[in-house]
């Protein structure tokens, strides 16, 4: 392993995933920064409250993922550069919903499917049988994501979510069960 790579990442050809930790934050924080007009065409907007609060935001995600309730992990592209996020979140019972996000700049490079790919084997190390998603109507590009990772779409679920600028929008639901469950 590179002497530059912590011991706790795993890595895919072209992307590496990381727990999120205290060292992460000025990354991050540029990272949700340069993205938000980029994130919010998609999904709600987080709000200003969320920058101004951003340590304690960092602090309460890492108490989550110490009482291992929630799995947070940043992810890397080959170069090291931050270029997305991906999160378990709610593991309770043998499930966990997962949760995205690419840079713009790093966006249908493979890194999102590499992520999604690397989490899911996270998942199954904590116990995880079932994993759920969810995205907007109009967000092909993550609908495509998640099907080439082996998630299905599952009906009976509530038909919107939150969307952008806050206002309700169609939704579709995926599940993935992990092998052997």
């Amino acid at each position: 392993m590179d002497d530059d790579r912590r011991s706790d990442e795993k890595v895919s050809d072209v992307t590496r995933i990381s727990p999120l930790s205290e060292a992460d934050r000025d990354e991050l924080l540029a990272f949700e920064t340069d993205n938000r007009a980029y994130f919010a065409r998609s999904v709600p907007d987080r709000g200003d409250a969320y920058f101004t609060a951003f340590d304690e935001r960092l602090e309460h995600l890492l108490v989550l993922q110490e009482a291992g309730t929630d799995l947070f992990f940043v992810v890397r592209d080959e170069a090291g550069a931050v270029v997305g996020r991906v999160n378990l979140m709610d593991i309770e019972n043998g499930s966990a919903e997962l949760g995205y996000r690419i840079a713009e700049t790093a966006a249908g490079r493979g890194h999102a499917r590499a992520a999604l790919r690397l989490i899911l084997t996270e998942a199954a190390r904590a116990g995880v049988q079932v994993v759920r998603a969810k995205t907007t109507a109009d967000n092909v590009a993550s609908q495509r994501v998640l099907e080439c990772c082996g998630f299905h779409r599952v009906s009976g679920e509530p038909a919107q979510v939150e969307g952008h600028g806050g206002r309700l929008q169609e939704a579709v639901h995926y599940e993935r069960r992990l092998a052997g469950q």
